[in-house]
């Protein structure tokens, strides 16, 4: 399962697969790892991301809040509300302000 870490600190129930007997029915294996499994390759990583990101293989999402430094605050609590898509940015000042 990935993102699993997403369930870490919910007050409810945590969400997990709602059709999980189509695991037998489909005659499925599902296996668990955690990323130290395959700590001996990180050096490979950095290269693979970008070469995939830059063949647009996978996608980088992110969602920016551009009201200026105000948003701070928003953005913090945010994080664990669950506002963002990928990574959240908060634009303090537009770049070409400078």
């Amino acid at each position: 399962m990935c993102s699993a870490v997403s369930q870490h600190n919910r007050g409810d129930e945590p969400f997990g697969p709602k059709n999980y007997l189509m695991i037998t029915r489909m005659r499925m294996n599902v296996r668990g790892f955690i990323i130290f499994d395959y700590a001996d390759r990180f050096q490979e990583a950095p290269q693979k991301l970008i070469t995939w990101l830059s063949s647009g293989q996978i996608k980088n999402k992110e969602t920016t809040l551009n009201d200026g430094l105000q948003q701070a605050e928003h953005g913090l609590v945010g994080l664990y509300n669950g506002i963002n898509t990928g990574k959240l940015f908060v634009e303090v000042a537009k770049a070409d302000a400078y």
